[in-house]
């Protein structure tokens, strides 16, 4: 990108938006500036502000058209490989997964509970996926059986999204 004098943008800079019109006190926490091509794809800038005079701001490196968008939808967490309940043996099964992503703002967090304790996990960003390794589970030292599990992502604007489900536990040695 280049400025009017012909130079490459070597810093961010603040562009200003001011709505058209009065935007509801329920929305103004999830603004964000995005960028647009045809209002067909758009880039979010996450670090939105509200100034003083009404106008709100973001830092951006790149010339454009810009506009405010409400992200008001939550994550998406969708499970992998299985439906609504999962038989979790250590030694045949590799891994629990979920597609986890986020539209607009990105997500903040994510986590597993199983029942209701948390579970270490990891995340592939590239991949949008959340992996929990069986040897996570087993380190709850939960006795075979049946036990709800919960996912829960919420992005940088508070939207929230759970999945539950149900998994069989076996321990390695049945």
């Amino acid at each position: 990108m280049y400025t009017s004098l012909g130079e490459p943008v070597q810093e961010s800079f603040d562009i200003m938006i001011k709505p058209d019109t009065v935007i509801d006190s329920t929305l103004r926490s999830k603004i964000l500036i995005v960028r647009t091509t045809d209002f067909k794809s758009m880039t979010p800038y996450k670090t939105a502000y509200l100034d003083s005079t009404g106008r709100y701001g973001a830092p951006v490196r790149s010339f454009g058209t810009f506009c405010l968008v409400a992200d008001t939808v939550a994550p998406t967490i969708v499970p992998l490989g299985y439906k609504d309940s999962l038989t979790l043996n250590p030694k045949t099964v590799k891994e629990l997964a979920f597609g986890v992503k986020d539209e607009l703002s990105g997500l903040r967090s994510f986590k597993l509970f199983v029942p209701k304790q948390w579970v270490l996990t990891d995340f592939n960003l590239k991949k949008e996926k959340m992996v929990v390794l069986p040897a996570e589970i087993g380190s709850l030292r939960l006795p075979s059986g049946h036990y709800p599990i919960r996912v829960e992502a919420i992005d940088n604007k508070e939207n929230k999204a759970e999945f539950k489900g149900v998994i069989k536990w076996e321990l390695a040695g049945n």
